[in-house]
């Protein structure tokens, strides 16, 4: 079962996703989410999982929102999400 460990905004280009107690989804994007404005990729999401990597890479910790996800979930097998189902998922918990 999929579990959402974070989720993040950016309130200014340029700077960093933050991590937030929610997060509001219009049709288009995130609500208040300087990063998807005129912008193909409107939500982003990595798995804790490849951001667990990423710290170990680099050696040191990778805070959630550093590598610009808006939703950081765990335990979600890529090959088997599809968008609608997480975001209805999410939604409906």
């Amino acid at each position: 079962m999929a579990n959402i460990v974070s989720v993040n905004i950016s309130e200014k280009k340029g700077t960093v996703k933050t991590t937030v107690s929610e997060i509001i989804l219009n049709e288009y994007r995130v609500v208040g989410d300087a990063h998807v404005v005129d912008c193909n990729r409107q939500l982003s999401l990595l798995a804790v999982e490849s951001v667990k990597k990423w710290s170990k890479k680099s050696g040191s910790k990778v805070s959630f929102g550093v590598l610009a996800e808006n939703i950081t979930p765990e335990g979600v097998q890529r090959s088997e999400v599809h968008i609608l189902s997480l975001l209805l998922s999410i939604i409906c918990s």
